[in-house]
């Protein structure tokens, strides 16, 4: 359970700062809880490309 806990204070970090996409890679219901949600691999890649073009801080 620590992990979990772990995984939503990343979450509420990374959401802070601006990050656009934490990349799951295998849906879970615990990831759903946390707002987790399967994106088409075009959506994914578009994401990608915009989180790059304006890099943040961890």
């Amino acid at each position: 359970d620590a992990s979990k806990v772990a995984l939503y204070h990343l979450v509420q970090h990374l959401q802070k700062q601006g990050f656009l996409l934490i990349d799951c890679q295998i849906p879970t219901p615990h990831l759903g809880s946390l707002g987790a949600k399967e994106i088409s691999r075009k959506k994914f890649l578009t994401l990608v490309k915009k989180a790059l073009e304006n890099p943040k801080e961890f």
